[in-house]
């Protein structure tokens, strides 16, 4: 068994070779059991700038890597809030598992105001690998979970029209779209932060594309919905996200449209799978994507360590 060696974060290279780890660890499980490359790339470029800088200088305390001599990387750890953990683990090397827990457990756990210590991690309801490993740790698991379903591109898509007056085209870069984008998330998800700054600099990860950036226009010229795609022909996979309707324009099948906008181009690039997650709490989200053909599901859930 070839000696790992752990190291931090190390600057710019390191963001293109934890896109192509996940990649290869993507095909070699067979499933997204550690993170979609879009995620990643969520993490480092959906900023505004003063977050995208300050984001980036965290990088090195935050996201651990362990490589062979060679610096193929064998696993790595990134929190993608505080407290909450995804351990990225290539299948050859799950003995190290118990070392990557230990180090998330020794720099990434939260300090209450009365000490008490506190950490998240997440794993798939079947990697008993990993559930029998936390286990014995101390975390227990909790009913919060995400559930990842894959739908075969080989299945049809349905025909989703949209009422007159609005229309399904590619998300632009212009300042308005990007202004009417944020606009649209913030309304969605209610929030306040999302920005066209922020969205801007989404558009420059190198997985963004925009015949893939599925937008549907109001008949007013505001953004309405939105379905995001990132394809990877090479590994024949897509990851759906985000998905969202502004709610003054809920209830009109628009976001379905734009999944099967989203689809049929997906399709047409030769892709064998569209993935796409969802919280277990968004019962209107998990309706939708089985809808759209999105049947198989595994659960990730979420498991906490207090001490």
């Amino acid at each position: 068994m070839a000696t790992l060696y752990d190291r931090p974060f190390a600057g710019e290279a390191d963001i293109e070779a934890i896109t192509q780890f996940l990649l290869e660890t993507y095909v070699l499980h067979g499933w997204l059991l550690n993170w979609d490359p879009r995620r990643w790339h969520g993490q480092v470029y959906h900023n505004n700038n003063a977050d995208f800088a300050a984001y980036r200088a965290r990088l090195p305390e935050e996201v651990h890597i362990w490589q062979t001599a060679e610096g193929a990387i064998r696993g790595v750890v990134i929190p993608e809030r505080p407290g909450s953990v995804f351990v990225q683990i290539h299948p050859a090397a799950r003995h190290i598992e118990a070392a990557m827990l230990a180090w998330s457990e020794a720099h990434l756990a939260q300090v209450d105001a009365d000490g008490t210590r506190w950490i998240g991690v997440w794993a798939d309801e079947p990697d008993t690998h990993r559930n029998d490993l936390l286990g014995a740790r101390g975390y227990i698991r909790s009913e919060a979970h995400d559930t990842m379903r894959r739908r075969p591109m080989s299945d049809p898509v349905p025909d989703l029209p949209v009422p007159q007056g609005y229309r399904v085209r590619s998300m632009g870069r212009a300042a308005a779209d990007r202004e009417s984008y944020a606009a649209m998330l913030n309304a969605a998800f209610g929030r306040s932060f999302h920005s066209a700054e922020e969205y801007g600099n989404f558009q420059t990860s190198p997985l963004y594309r925009e015949a893939l950036d599925i937008v549907v226009e109001a008949p007013d010229g505001s953004l309405a919905a939105t379905a995001g795609f990132t394809a990877h022909e090479r590994e024949s996979f897509a990851l759906l996200e985000p998905v969202c309707t502004h709610p003054e324009h809920q209830g009109r099948g628009l976001a379905g449209a734009a999944i099967a906008e989203g689809l049929r181009r997906v399709q047409a690039l030769g892709i064998g799978s569209a993935f796409v997650g969802a919280w277990h709490a968004n019962p209107v989200s998990n309706h939708l994507y089985q809808k759209m053909g999105f049947r198989d599901g595994v659960r990730q859930y979420l498991w906490r360590r207090i001490w």
